[in-house]
């Protein structure tokens, strides 16, 4: 087996070990629900271990956005699969600092740390991830109506004012979900042409992001040097491809490396930083949409509406609507602890505060500390945003305005 299909192998292992209450299950109608698995693997020497897996194709339209940090906006399997490692980055600082010998990381000074040279880090998606890296896919799955549609128009019933979606002016070349697909540049998720407006940006945008500053995030980088992906394997490629003409897997090849790589160039250049390797596998995810339609008509499969989060060493959990599964999201009003994901903002808070002991800190604070890894994660970001992503849509500082709730881990 080589070493994109043992990354994959490893993080469906894990993922058939969780529960049936985590999965996508068949409805009281008899459709079968379809989703997107993804995971981050930590490779040492060659020894695979997979840290952190969500599953999800969904996000809240932006008028949901969250006021208190306790709701996640965007759950697409490949940011749950993110949040979760941070959110192990997290559980390791609890114990690396009473151990001088850390299975992952090492001192490296200033009260920080960096992986050892000898870990790289993967991740794994079941198929191509909404954006620019799936467009030759989008277009490939479409039927021929749609796809003529969504190649030739904008998203219809959009406005084209977007001043209520972020804080700066109108950026040029932003796209919305897969319309257009014949256009490369920044894009929004989602994808459905009839679904509300989201300031989300689309998860290959994202990855590219990633690439270039790290996992470990803002709050993170106070504690960790930047912690950077080295491969990126991606599922049924194989099975898009059949779909096509003998070119298509070599063309989403080149999406991919475009998406992830291309546009970056210089900037990691700048920085030192090499390119992600992009790697498809052979194995296949059973719950995707496209294994599902292989085996039975469209209408009879439906996306899911739940999401899953498991991390290494903690218990798997199902949300719904951005919060716990049972919890009822309320943009108005703080979430009770245990109705939030541990993996939403408030909860990053609340461990970085832990960590700090800066109680009374607002996120947006914490985000813009001076510490000398805060500032070159936000250096590093900054240098992104006027450069090849200068469209990236920016949410309002508002946003970020909040502290933890009065009682910490209070449940009222």
């Amino acid at each position: 087996m080589n070493l994109a299909d043992s990354i994959a192998q490893c993080v469906l292992t894990r993922y058939d070990r969780l529960p049936r209450s985590c999965k996508p299950l068949r409805r009281a109608n008899g459709k079968e629900e379809w989703t997107v698995l993804a995971g981050i693997v930590l490779r040492k020497d060659e020894q695979l271990l997979c840290i952190s897996l969500g599953t999800g194709v969904r996000c809240l339209p932006h008028e949901q956005l969250p006021k208190h940090g306790d709701i996640l906006h965007d759950c697409h399997a490949e940011v749950l699969a993110k949040r979760g490692f941070r959110r192990w980055l997290y559980t390791q600082l609890e114990s690396i600092q009473h151990s001088p010998e850390h299975a992952w990381f090492s001192a490296c000074g200033s009260g920080r740390w960096r992986m050892h040279s000898n870990v790289k880090v993967h991740l794994y998606i079941s198929t191509l991830p909404c954006g620019d890296a799936s467009m030759t896919a989008s277009a490939l799955l479409q039927d021929p109506q749609t796809a003529l549609i969504m190649a030739t128009t904008g998203r219809p019933g959009i406005a084209k004012d977007w001043s209520s979606l972020h804080s700066a002016e109108e950026p040029n070349g932003l796209l919305r979900g897969r319309t257009q697909f014949n256009a490369r540049g920044l894009r929004t998720k989602p994808g459905r042409l009839d679904a509300p407006s989201t300031s989300c940006m689309s998860c290959s945008d994202k990855i590219a992001s990633w690439i270039c500053t790290g996992l470990q995030g803002a709050l993170l980088s106070r504690f960790f040097e930047p912690i950077y992906l080295s491969s990126i394997v991606i599922g049924e490629t194989a099975q898009i491809a059949a779909l096509g003409n003998p070119d298509s897997l070599e063309a989403m090849m080149a999406d991919c490396q475009s998406a992830f790589n291309a546009r970056t160039a210089i900037h990691r250049q700048l920085a030192d930083l090499y390119d992600a390797t992009v790697a498809f596998c052979s194995i296949t995810y059973d719950r995707s949409r496209l294994q599902l339609k292989s085996s039975m008509s469209a209408e009879d499969i439906v996306p899911a509406t739940e999401a899953t989060s498991w991390i290494e060493g903690s218990e798997p959990e199902a949300l719904y609507a951005g919060c716990r599964r049972g919890a009822r999201p309320d943009r108005e009003h703080a979430l009770a602890h245990k109705k939030r994901s541990r993996l939403c903002k408030v909860s990053f808070l609340e461990a970085y505060c832990k960590l700090t002991e800066e109680s009374s800190v607002e996120y947006h604070q914490a985000k813009q500390s001076s510490h000398a890894g805060t500032m070159a994660y936000r250096h590093a970001k900054e240098c992104l945003r006027t450069g090849p992503f200068s469209a990236w849509l920016v949410t309002s500082e508002a946003t970020g305005r909040f502290r933890l709730p009065p009682g910490g881990n209070n449940d009222t």
